[in-house]
């Protein structure tokens, strides 16, 4: 079985198949949904493909986020990596935006944990408010607004576990610990 050792954590190391897996198969969809926000963004017909690809890219930089930011472990579970993960503490994925340009991207940077959920949160934010007032049907592929809200829940819950004030004078809306936590039961109650 392929996936055996990326279930027990293996194989997510530099040299490691499955880090590159999920780079290469998430990016090229973001990249579908920058050129569909690009086409459509102003478009009011279009307003329900706008939302779709938001939420699509919220929900695929929301899973590049959890894969590959480095989590504190205890030094005796792993010297190696303790020695190793305040250099990377705090790091997500670089952003590529439908705004970002192919110079921009060739020295992008990975972006901050509270930079990541800023765009994530505007993304989802931005798709709410063109779901919100509209008779959208949404079927097994098309996200509704209720996915909207599931994905809000699913991006808090991640950010409960952070302790609480963590990138508050930078981020002030992205929130943490409790406060996070609480959000992500109002979202999951209405999604």
């Amino acid at each position: 079985n392929r996936y055996y050792m990326p279930a027990w954590g293996w194989s997510y190391g530099t040299g490691g198949w499955m880090s590159h897996y999920y780079w290469y198969q998430y990016y090229p969809i973001i990249k579908n949904c920058n050129d569909l926000v690009t086409l459509l963004e102003g478009n009011e017909e279009m307003a329900d493909y706008v939302a779709i690809a938001r939420t699509y890219r919220a929900m695929l930089y929301l899973d590049l986020a959890r894969i590959y930011e480095a989590l504190y472990v205890d030094e005796q579970l792993s010297s190696t990596y303790a020695a190793q993960q305040y250099k990377v503490a705090g790091l997500t994925v670089p952003i590529v935006s439908e705004n970002t340009k192919e110079a921009d991207a060739k020295k992008n940077p990975r972006a901050t944990r509270g930079e990541m959920f800023e765009f994530i949160f505007s993304d989802l934010n931005s798709a709410e408010e063109l779901l919100k007032d509209n008779s959208h049907t949404a079927g097994k592929d098309v996200p509704s607004l209720a996915v909207v809200y599931g994905l809000k829940a699913r991006a808090y819950l991640w950010l409960g576990g952070f302790d609480e004030g963590l990138y508050t004078a930078t981020y002030p809306e992205v929130l943490t610990g409790n406060a996070a936590y609480k959000k992500a039961a109002e979202y999951a109650r209405k999604a």
